[in-house]
């Protein structure tokens, strides 16, 4: 955590706090439900840890759990909170999970088994990739509610452009407060293909409050920090 990363940009990702959703193991996405007390206090110790790193943004999603956790991490910093703003950008809202939103975890696996036609929902998540469990949402959603996954991809690519439009060729630090789907979509977009990890790609990899570093070295981002892994 307080390893010194090289100049460029860097950007420090970090899943917002627990919410009661996450807690009673709820599809989540566009809902917003409030962070937990547990969920509170763990970004406050989060934040405890990032004390010393000096942030020249932060970056949100439209939703208020990004919000809230953002204020709680820069609110643990020895720098004055008004150096740092919180920037909300729709672009990064996580994916909408549609009528899924506010069921059971098991209740939409079982849904999605069905349509994706396997035998049990083991079998499903053994044999199939996120990015195919993914665009069956919209397909398998009886109202038709889902969002559809290459739209989510494409507001995720347009977002992460406009960020290195405007601060790709500098050594700001940012902090962006995200979502476990949409960081690891948007670390996927931004690592080279090479330099890809098994983690980006598991769905269970990321826990809440969880930290990933990125820097940009040499003209493109290498991961420095995945949980509490940390690579050269």
């Amino acid at each position: 955590m307080d390893a010194k990363l090289e100049k460029g940009l860097t950007i420090y990702f970090i899943r917002h706090g627990e919410t009661y959703f996450n807690l009673h193991q709820r599809t989540q996405g566009w809902v917003d439900p409030f962070l937990t007390p547990k969920g509170i206090e763990d970004m406050r110790q989060v934040g405890k840890r990032l004390s010393r790193v000096r942030f020249d943004a932060a970056i949100v999603s439209d939703l208020k759990r990004t919000t809230r956790t953002a204020e709680i991490l820069l609110g643990e910093s020895i720098y004055p909170r008004w150096m740092v703003p919180i920037r909300e950008l729709a672009d990064f809202r996580e994916i909408s999970f549609g009528s899924f939103e506010g069921m059971t975890a098991n209740e939409t696996w079982e849904i999605l088994r069905q349509y994706l036609g396997f035998p049990s929902v083991e079998a499903m998540l053994n044999e199939t990739t996120e990015a195919e469990r993914l665009s069956a949402l919209k397909p398998a959603d009886l109202h038709g509610e889902g969002e559809d996954y290459q739209d989510y991809l494409a507001h995720l690519h347009v977002g992460a452009d406009k960020l290195l439009d405007e601060l790709g060729d500098t050594d700001a630090t940012l902090l962006f407060v995200g979502h476990s789907i949409n960081i690891r979509h948007i670390l996927q977009y931004l690592i080279p293909k090479e330099d890809h990890i098994p983690e980006l790609y598991d769905m269970y990899s990321m826990k809440n409050g969880g930290v990933i570093t990125i820097n940009n070295q040499s003209g493109y981002f290498k991961i420095h920090q995945y949980m509490d892994k940390f690579y050269e």
